[in-house]
């Protein structure tokens, strides 16, 4: 048990920081770690999380839908994270503590990460015809980190964009490496059009529908980390 409300039993990994709304700060046994888009920066914001003492992860944040049967804002925890090069088990303690405390989350076999966004239906079907039901691209790097160290990880995501939906690239110039607003890409947007506004704005109020859904979960988790922790 951690002697102190500095020391850090839990470590939550989110990409980026609109991500971590709703979650605790630092203390009470948890941490949250912004990382930064894609599977290396989620790597070193775990291993820095577990420098920190941490001894469970858990990957947080918003994936993208494969599955017709998904809908924005449905509350995933995947039993496998599985990228191209590697398959890692989640934690079975820790998703039933977590399943324990937000009833309201949808156990699934597997969430695959990928190295580049997917934002097309034909990516998209490729992949829900491998048996995929939901992308992101950094619990991979978590589930690496916590198997170097030899600790318990776990993954919650919230489905944004629709099995339905692109993602359109002005979205993903939008944001830099570190999940940062690009200020630059606000004049692109200004001159993209009515198309791309629409476009725009779908994708806002999916991630809205997300994030909203987080925060719902961050409130139901118990107020220490260490009820969550195996």
């Amino acid at each position: 048990m951690p002697a102190n409300a500095d020391e850090v039993a839990l470590g939550v990994i989110v990409a980026l920081p609109a991500e971590a709304a709703g979650l605790p700060g630092r203390g009470r046994g948890s941490e949250v770690f912004v990382a930064g888009i894609g599977c290396e920066r989620a790597r070193s914001a775990a291993a820095r999380a577990i420098e920190r003492g941490a001894r469970a992860l858990l990957s947080w944040g918003v994936a993208g839908g494969l599955s017709p049967q998904l809908r924005c804002g449905d509350l995933l925890l995947p039993h496998r994270v599985v990228s191209e090069r590697s398959e890692w088990p989640t934690d079975a303690r820790l998703r039933a503590r977590l399943l324990r405390a937000a009833p309201g989350m949808r156990e699934i076999d597997a969430l695959y990460c990928s190295d580049a966004p997917v934002t097309s239906l034909e990516r998209k079907r490729e992949l829900a015809d491998r048996g995929f039901v939901a992308v992101d691209m950094e619990s991979a790097g978590v589930a690496v980190a916590a198997s170097q160290a030899g600790v318990p990880f776990a993954v919650v995501k919230a489905v944004c964009d629709p099995a339905s939906r692109t993602v359109p690239p002005l979205a993903l110039r939008m944001l830099d490496e570190h999940g940062r607003l690009r200020v630059p890409a606000l004049l692109d947007a200004a001159l993209a059009g009515p198309r791309a506004w629409r476009e725009l704005r779908a994708l806002r109020g999916d991630f809205s529908a997300a994030r909203a859904s987080l925060r719902r979960a961050a409130r139901s988790l118990p107020s220490s980390a260490e009820a969550v922790v195996p």
